[in-house]
């Protein structure tokens, strides 16, 4: 079992140093990881990015939690005497503070995470159900779907002919222009749309794994032009 030490100010681990001499005291064990609360390292004005780079593979959980910290001539980091609403550093509901969770989710997908998304919920100012209701369409948006292959890997595309614009695409006939397919060969589709005021040319929907033929460049710039003439 992994046991996940959530690094908090004010606690003896509370950064990266004082985590890594408690490692050294527990002989590195494997098990001993960490849950990972990016609002606690902007109340600290530490690199909660770069955080992830260095222990990405102890961290076991992860805290969606937002916090803001805005220093003054009066108060900083150790504004804790004062009312939350009224600290330099607060605690705030995921999207109102000043963590960029949209960096987050790419550096925990690149690495490999798999565990939970968990909305850990404190804010001085928001009502907590609107607080709740909003975290979870939060961490909604902010799941990133892996891909199965490279963007480039243009060999193993294939043509998703489902997703290609029709007579009765609603943003077409809004603008009145019809689609008419000057050529679908592989990955490559290259395709003009007709209207009076617009200027037709190939668009290529998938990038072309090969060089097309000067005959095939003859054939689409006549259908243009036919089109273009209509």
């Amino acid at each position: 079992m992994d046991i996940c030490y959530e690094i908090h100010p004010g606690e003896d681990l509370h950064d990266g140093a004082s985590y890594e001499m408690f490692l050294d005291r527990v002989g590195n064990h494997p098990r001993a990881c960490l849950l990972y609360d990016p609002s606690h390292y902007v109340l600290q004005h530490l690199d909660y990015l770069q955080h992830i780079d260095i222990y990405h593979d102890r961290i076991r959980m992860f805290h969606v939690k937002d916090a803001e910290l805005n220093p003054t001539g009066r108060q900083g980091v150790y504004g804790g005497f004062q009312p939350w609403a009224d600290r330099a550093g607060r605690f705030r509901s995921p999207g109102d503070g000043q963590v960029d969770f949209g960096a987050i989710f790419s550096k925990l997908t690149q690495y490999g995470f798999d565990g939970w998304a968990v909305v850990e919920w404190e804010c001085c100012l928001k009502h907590p159900e609107d607080g709740a209701r909003e975290g979870a369409e939060f961490v909604g948006h902010h799941i990133i779907r892996v891909t199965d292959k490279a963007f480039d890997d243009f060999a193993n595309a294939g043509t998703d002919r489902a997703a290609m614009p029709t007579q009765n695409s609603p943003v077409l006939s809004q603008a009145g222009l019809s689609p008419m397919i000057i050529r679908a060969n592989g990955p490559f589709i290259a395709m003009a749309w007709s209207a009076s005021a617009v200027t037709c040319r190939p668009i290529p929907v998938r990038a072309p794994s090969f060089m097309p033929s000067s005959a095939t460049r003859r054939a689409t710039s006549t259908a243009i032009s036919r089109s273009s003439a209509a």
